[in-house]
């Protein structure tokens, strides 16, 4: 371990803050749940494993943390820790990816759960579909991110790595646009619904809200 500086600390906070906020908010969700005797749907089961895959990231970033990770530049760290490092660095990418997806997933369960009609399901499917040939790709990029793949915590073994800072900017476009396609896929069975303007717009607001 090393001595932590104050952005470190900050890190440390603000993802000690995000698993109190998700673990209230999926308590809150499972409490309505019951008070309405809902039975237990897919989308529930989903959004359980993302918030158990979010809680092992978090918790891995936390002690990435700990252990330097916000301070590779400006702090004296042992080689050895070096190495572990970013073992656990390579492992969070795998794992944020795989919240990133089961979220998604979740979303689109839920949306053939409260929208009966049939193209709305099939564009949901289609969109999972997407989204798993999404997920499978960046997980395979990201595990063989280097040839041979311990290179990715052994720097100075021999052989080759992708350009990281471009595939990161690539996922995260591509993730951006999926939330986008999430996000606006329900709106146009809002709109064709028989209601006023003021009740559309009150729905919109909602989902559009929750895909924030």
């Amino acid at each position: 371990m090393v001595e932590l500086d104050g952005n470190s600390n900050q890190v440390i906070a603000l993802h000690i803050a995000c698993i109190i906020i998700t673990s209230v908010a999926i308590a809150l969700r499972f409490a309505a749940r019951y008070r309405k005797r809902q039975s237990f749907a897919w989308d529930d089961g989903f959004m359980i494993v993302a918030w158990v895959t979010l809680m092992v990231y978090l918790g891995l970033v936390i002690k990435l943390t700990y252990m330097g990770s916000t301070m590779l530049t400006t702090a004296a760290i042992p080689p050895h820790d070096m190495i572990n490092i970013f073992k656990l660095s390579y492992i969070c990418g795998i794992i944020f990816e795989t919240v990133n997806i089961t979220v998604k997933v979740s979303i689109l369960c839920f949306y053939t759960r409260i929208f009966t009609l049939e193209v709305i399901r099939r564009e949901a499917y289609t969109v999972g579909a997407i989204c798993a040939a999404w997920y499978t790709a960046s997980v395979l990029v990201t595990a063989f991110q280097c040839v041979p793949v311990h290179k990715v915590w052994r720097r100075n073994a021999p052989g080759t790595c992708i350009n990281l800072d471009g595939f990161i900017l690539g996922y995260e476009v591509t993730n951006a646009l999926l939330d986008i396609v999430l996000i606006v896929l329900p709106l146009r069975l809002i709109h064709s619904l028989n209601l006023d303007k003021r009740q559309k717009l009150l729905l919109s607001s909602i989902f559009l809200l929750g895909g924030l």
